[in-house]
């Protein structure tokens, strides 16, 4: 299981450290099971299921209410309110 973490003030995740990589900000939260993500570059929205070593397995539901689990990288992800 991996410890991803988020920035409050980008909303990116990443792999847990201290400041964050993509704005240097120092204002990091640790990622929790069941919290809503947005998948960059499309309309995509979904919740964490599963925190695995090589990436984060999402929990989407589409407009038929069909549940599907698909994987991504924590760096394809952002965290939404």
């Amino acid at each position: 299981m991996g410890k991803y973490g988020y920035c409050q003030d980008c909303k990116r995740i990443f792999s847990t450290s201290s400041t964050c990589p993509f704005c240097q900000s120092s204002h990091v939260n640790e990622l929790n099971i069941k919290a809503p993500v947005n998948v960059l570059g499309t309309k995509v929205k979904g919740r964490v299921y599963k925190l695995l070593q090589e990436g984060i397995e999402v929990l989407i539901v589409d407009e038929q209410q069909n549940k599907a689990i698909k994987e991504f990288s924590a760096s394809k992800l952002r965290k939404v309110l």
